[in-house]
């Protein structure tokens, strides 16, 4: 029996925390990093939550082209918690923070 494109949807969304933070590390930790290497390149100051942001971006530009690609819109879900998680008024330790 085939599972509705929700059902995946949603299965994959339960896991979005564990995996990426498996394979990634802690999302605070990364993201701060990408950061600091998008600031060298481009010469301005862009924050872990505005690394969030612009990858939230890139998933909806190749939304253009499939918009029927499933893994596009769980991969939003997940920066979307990256963001949440590097807000700066929510900042802890990197090594403690729920990833």
């Amino acid at each position: 029996m085939n599972q509705s494109r929700i059902a995946q949807f949603d299965q994959a969304i339960e896991t979005i925390g564990y995996d990426r933070t498996t394979d990634y590390g802690n999302p605070v930790v990364s993201f701060d990093r990408i950061a600091l290497m998008w600031s060298a390149i481009t010469g301005a100051d862009i924050s872990a939550q505005q690394v969030a942001h612009m990858m939230i971006c890139l998933k909806l530009s190749r939304l253009q082209t499939n918009p029927n690609h499933l893994d596009s819109y769980v991969d939003i879900v997940g920066y979307a918690r990256c963001a949440v998680l590097c807000d700066h008024r929510n900042h802890r330790d990197p090594d403690t923070a729920d990833a």
